[in-house]
């Protein structure tokens, strides 16, 4: 898993997630079994989770445990491929 500092796709789908609930990072570091500090490397993109804790996390927030190795820049240009490949087939 990335654990440059550089924020992955579901570091950001992180935090959008518990922003969108109001969670607390405390109340999903103890929703996960986590330190908050853990929550708060996720989400700031400085550490990655281990695989049994991204599959955890993608059982309770339905994010994608390969989404820790995806940018947000990729999910973007996959997005952008796809919309051309659509109108390439109009």
């Amino acid at each position: 898993m990335r654990q440059n500092g550089t924020k992955t796709r579901a570091s950001v789908l992180l935090r959008d997630y518990r922003a969108e609930r109001k969670l607390k990072q405390e109340e999903l570091a103890e929703i996960l079994g986590v330190t908050i500090q853990h929550i708060s490397k996720l989400e700031l993109g400085t550490s990655g989770p281990s695989v049994p804790l991204a599959i955890a996390i993608e059982d309770e927030t339905g994010i994608p445990a390969r989404a820790w190795t995806e940018s947000p820049e990729h999910e973007e240009a996959a997005r952008h491929q796809g919309s051309t490949e659509r109108q390439r087939a109009i």
